[in-house]
């Protein structure tokens, strides 16, 4: 993710776990579900709810 955004790129990172808050927290936009989100709510990660990818698609549809 980080060469990404060294390469000027915006990253946005879908997870549902505990193993996901490394990438969760040095993403641009996170889209979360399960244990990931009730995290993201407990710490303050911002986050969206992962409930379905229309949410992801919509985002990388927009212009940066």
């Amino acid at each position: 993710m980080r060469r990404y955004q060294r390469l000027g790129y915006r990253v946005a990172f879908c997870g549902d776990a505990t193993t996901d808050i490394k990438a969760a927290r040095i993403a641009d936009a996170v889209f979360a579900a399960k244990k990931l989100w009730t995290f993201c709510r407990n710490t303050g990660l911002p986050g969206r709810r992962l409930k379905n990818f229309s949410g992801v698609t919509q985002l990388l549809s927009r212009p940066s």
